[in-house]
């Protein structure tokens, strides 16, 4: 079975302030979930969405049965509350360790080999930004000037960018712009529903999944015109 899907959460789990570490966890969550829509080969799993939800350590009456129903498997794992709600790196560790925890109690519940889902999660855990996405197939290549322009997607605690970053033909930057951003850890498609681009006129325009012109043409290249 493919793994679709992933979440780090907390329900009934003996924290004074469960809105607010789901919310912390929201720009993890949604790194995995990039990752593995992006991998090649897909993760195989005795399920197609793993749920890890987190409970106070301090109280382990809160720890839930692990299960797998109809593809959704759930498993718990400890964490410290204050941990959670603390300074940025010691969250991001914590929460790791937390993600880590839960996968091997999956795999060793279920039979799982989670090898492959294991290396996305370390991968996720040693970057400077959480979620840092060069967007291949949105990014264009303008034939006629030779210029890139490549897209990216920034996802932080604290917010979500999206930008554009155009290079000439031999790979020197020549300017970068903030395309859409907003002060929380939001997907994409919330932020900015981008589906599609294209190139004309020096210009770069951003199309929603109708087709349609969702926000000022970007200009790339001032006084161009394209093939």
């Amino acid at each position: 079975m493919k793994l679709v899907d992933f979440s780090l959460h907390t329900e009934r789990s003996g924290f004074s302030q469960p809105v607010a570490i789901n919310f912390r966890c929201g720009h993890i969550v949604d790194a995995v979930r990039m990752e593995l829509a992006r991998s090649r080969p897909y993760i195989q799993a005795p399920f197609s969405k793993l749920n890890i939800e987190l409970y106070n350590e301090s109280d382990s009456a809160r720890k839930r049965c692990p299960f797998n129903v109809d593809g959704i498997a759930l498993v718990s794992a400890a964490a410290s509350e204050s941990a959670l709600l603390g300074d940025y790196n010691r969250f991001r560790s914590h929460a790791q360790s937390a993600m880590l925890q839960g996968v091997e109690e999956a795999a060793l519940v279920f039979d799982w080999d989670a090898s492959s889902f294991l290396e996305i999660l370390n991968d996720i855990g040693s970057r400077e930004t959480v979620c840092h996405y060069h967007l291949e197939r949105l990014s264009k290549k303008d034939r006629k000037t030779g210029r890139r322009i490549d897209l990216y997607y920034d996802m932080t605690e604290r917010e979500s960018v999206l930008r554009a970053v155009v290079s000439d033909r031999n790979g020197n930057r020549l300017k970068e712009e903030v395309i859409a951003a907003d002060y929380h850890p939001l997907p994409l498609h919330v932020v900015f529903p981008l589906r599609s681009t294209v190139l004309r006129d020096g210009h770069m325009i951003f199309r929603d999944r109708d087709g349609m012109s969702i926000a000022t043409p970007f200009p790339y290249c001032e006084g161009c015109t394209t093939e």
